[in-house]
């Protein structure tokens, strides 16, 4: 396993001000909650979406995960010993996300177009997708808001048609409404304002098609990778194929194939930082040469800590690689058993960074000594 040495990374990713409360487990904190029952998919295909995604509970080291197994709750510490949020049912559960006061927990399953909201007290309620199948979800800021991704199933099995319903949940009402997008959504963030929200979906072949962020009182379009490919001045580099995004408050990092013209014709793999509010790419990350890719290297998830200081990259090799958002300088690397990438999550502290891989295998791995710290299985 080759780990490379960095300086001044812990006092990037640990301000000295930062402290993580962790008196209650989250364990404990669901422990009221009885195993829902789920009526069992009836897929009979492999799934042409991801069927495992992962969360992390706020103030603890806990990860919430959706998949084949159904969605289940770890103590990292404590691995061994999952809480089950669902019944055995056979169903997979491909979305999770878990409120920022780590109160509730949202999932929906494939072929089914409902979202379960569970809170810590043990009630359930249930939100309608208006789409066949949910694709993504996440909260707001101040837990008030919640995004549900959906799309319909096509004859062969495919999502398509996807939109994008916001709900208020105090108020139980749906809040804006965004039919007619480009592509599945993959990525689903609010704003730290709670005013916009970051609509991430990609499609084979379009360079960054559907990488959007939207007013949602207005429903109107503030900002999309197409149109600012018009009207900012561009390196070589330009335009990407993207392949993954992410998104801190008015940062955006998008990464896959730069210098992109078609699938024989590019310079290699980057990842590009932008800030929405000025307009402009202030960091640009050459990540490698075009004789990677075409060796099936490529990026493919990005995660930013919740500082908005740090991004980690990862690539279909396994490898994982941590940079300065600010200087976009690499701060080190690790590897994972050769697996393929499919999320990265950072803890809410920032001392631990989950990463998921094909096998449905959860590698948490402790970034300040850059050490593998528990494997999960979550199915």
């Amino acid at each position: 396993m080759f780990i490379r040495s960095f300086l001044a990374f812990a006092l990037l990713v640990f301000p000295l001000s930062l402290t993580i409360a962790q008196e209650e487990s989250c364990l404990q904190r669901f422990a009221d909650v009885e195993p829902i029952e789920s009526p069992t998919s009836s897929a009979t295909e492999p799934q042409p979406i991801s069927t495992a995604e992962i969360a992390w509970i706020p103030d603890t080291h806990c990860i919430v995960a959706a998949g084949t197994t159904g969605v289940l709750l770890y103590d990292v510490e404590q691995a061994e010993s999952p809480m089950r949020i669902t019944a055995p049912s056979g169903k997979a559960f491909s979305d999770i996300a878990v409120s920022p006061d780590g109160s509730q927990l949202a999932f929906g399953g494939w072929e089914e177009s409902i979202v379960y909201l569970v809170n810590a007290g043990g009630t359930v309620s249930r939100i309608q997708a208006e789409g066949e199948t949910v694709t993504e979800i996440a909260f707001s800021s101040d837990n008030e808001l919640i995004a549900v991704a959906s799309s319909d199933i096509d004859d062969e099995g495919f999502p398509t048609d996807p939109r994008v319903q916001v709900w208020n949940l105090r108020l139980d009402t749906e809040l804006a409404y965004f039919p007619d997008l480009r592509a599945v959504t993959a990525t689903l963030v609010f704003s730290l304002d709670n005013q916009q929200l970051f609509i991430g979906g990609f499609r084979p072949g379009v360079p960054g098609e559907s990488v959007e962020y939207w007013d949602i009182a207005s429903q109107s379009k503030v900002w999309s990778y197409p149109e600012i490919l018009g009207t900012v001045e561009f390196s070589e580099n330009e335009p990407m194929l993207i392949a993954a995004a992410d998104t801190h408050d008015r940062l955006i990092a998008v990464a896959g194939l730069y210098g992109y013209m078609n699938l024989n014709n590019f310079y290699g793999n980057a990842v590009h930082i932008w800030n929405t509010e000025q307009q402009e790419l202030p960091v640009e990350i050459i990540v490698n040469n075009s004789n990677d890719s075409r060796n099936g290297l490529n990026l493919i998830a990005l995660a930013f800590n919740s500082h908005g200081t740090v991004l980690a990259s990862g690539m279909t090799d396994g490898t994982i690689q941590l940079w300065d958002v600010q200087s976009g300088s690499e701060l080190g690397q690790f590897q994972v058993q050769n697996d393929r990438i499919s999320q990265l999550a950072f803890s809410p502290d920032g001392m631990l960074l989950a990463v998921l891989g094909d096998n449905s295998e959860v590698y948490i791995w402790d970034v300040e000594r850059m050490e593998e710290f528990a494997v999960l299985n979550v199915g």
